[in-house]
């Protein structure tokens, strides 16, 4: 069963705390440019387990929600535009799409 745009919500708010305590450590792997970057692929990771509307939901509210809030609790700039973000999710669509299909169908 895939989880719902419910749970998509919860995921974003899991991952905006997430995001607020590691973005700007320096021993965490999400600090840089290099890890604001990872943080936008693990959003393409995460969709495999969601329907159409929960991965929706992640695509388009992850960067406002998650990066662009962790940020401003961070007091830094954005390193990342939501272009780039969008194309570290996207890449990962697109190289894992087969699995995306194989837990769509698995559902019916």
């Amino acid at each position: 069963m895939l989880l719902n745009k419910d749970n998509a919500r919860d995921y974003l708010e899991w991952q905006q705390k997430i995001a607020i305590q590691y973005l700007n450590n320096p021993n965490m792997f999400y600090y840089g440019r290099k890890g604001h970057l990872r943080m936008g692929r693990e959003m393409g990771h995460a969709l495999e387990g969601y329907d159409e509307e929960g991965r929706n939901i992640i695509i388009s509210e992850s960067y406002k929600i998650i990066y662009i809030v962790a940020c401003e609790e961070n007091n830094i700039e954005p390193m990342v535009t939501e272009q780039e973000w969008l194309a570290q999710i996207n890449y990962i669509i697109e190289t894992r799409s087969h699995i995306y299909y194989m837990n769509l169908n698995d559902d019916k």
